[in-house]
């Protein structure tokens, strides 16, 4: 809960274990937990008004409320074609979960949808935390359904070849994934601009970097360059008063340029001093090469602009 708040939608499901009969309702215990459940959410502004950053922590909260709308029928859209046996699992299992009316593992979904429905905001990640409760209710489904079936010995060995299968196949399309690359260009593009950076004309130049977090905390950090930007966003923030700036246009970067005139004019005012297309490395129109639509800023246009 200190560093992501919204799992607080566990509190009902916690509780119920705590208070249930099966640990004699003990209420002291409960009121012990709470205790802890309500301080260390505390901790983070807390914090912030004790070296005088509250404002910086309250623009932060903002930014983050604030965001673009995504709804959870265009995420679980998303899932479908990304993991298309995952999610009929999920589907699946979830209408058996309302139909045998399984507390603690509705508990621990329900809350949770009913938050991200008030606040309109339900990206892909956020469904890491129904991963385990979905996993355990494929479980529960894949053994329900054995058990109907009359033959003992098929019964007993249908789990562990549906688990098997499914086990194989996530195995086998997982492995494909992540041995691929999908940086080099990224590195390319540190190494062009920390490069360039160094020749005496750009030197001299003070030049401020803007770009997303991606890249900036290498020139903030590593290389220790005074002017650069945290992200592209914090152009609202923090005004830009060197006139000397260095763009690195990504697909985020890209997207943002449509609605963000401020960030469109300082895009406008640059010329294209190096540029990357991997856009054609893998078909992400195919599974599971799919997937990489998530992770895309490797494999997208990649642009270095300077007003030098």
């Amino acid at each position: 809960m200190f560093t992501k708040v919204p799992i607080f939608t566990l509190i009902p499901l916690v509780g119920y274990v705590i208070f249930s009969k099966k640990y004699n309702r003990n209420l002291k215990t409960f009121g012990l937990w709470l205790i802890p459940i309500i301080l260390i959410p505390l901790i983070w502004p807390a914090y912030s008004i004790s070296v005088g950053r509250f404002d910086t922590w309250e623009d932060d909260v903002i930014r983050q409320s604030n965001r673009q709308p995504v709804s959870m029928v265009n995420t679980f859209t998303l899932l479908g074609m990304l993991d298309p046996v995952f999610f009929v699992i999920v589907i699946t299992s979830f209408v058996l979960l309302i139909l045998k009316k399984d507390v603690f593992l509705l508990l621990w979904i329900i809350p949770n949808i009913l938050f991200h429905i008030f606040i309109g905001y339900f990206p892909y990640r956020e469904f890491i935390s129904f991963i385990p409760v979905f996993s355990i209710a494929g479980a529960v489904l894949i053994v329900d359904l054995s058990r109907k079936i009359k033959y003992k010995k098929i019964q007993e060995m249908l789990p562990f070849t549906v688990i098997a299968c499914i086990g194989i196949f996530g195995l086998i399309f997982t492995t494909i994934l992540i041995t691929t690359s999908v940086t080099p260009d990224q590195f390319k593009t540190v190494s062009f601009v920390a490069t360039l950076l160094g020749k005496e004309g750009y030197k001299k130049g003070n030049m401020t970097i803007i770009s997303s977090p991606i890249y900036s905390w290498i020139f903030k950090f590593v290389y220790d360059k005074p002017n650069v930007l945290r992200t592209y966003q914090d152009i609202h923030y923090l005004p830009v008063n060197n006139t000397n700036i260095l763009l690195i246009v990504d697909h985020h970067f890209r997207v943002s340029l449509k609605s963000n005139q401020l960030l469109g004019a300082y895009y406008k005012s640059t010329t294209q001093v190096a540029m990357s297309n991997s856009t054609n490395k893998y078909d992400t129109h195919k599974y599971p090469y799919n997937n990489m639509i998530l992770n895309n800023n490797g494999l997208s246009i990649i642009e270095v602009r300077t007003t030098h």
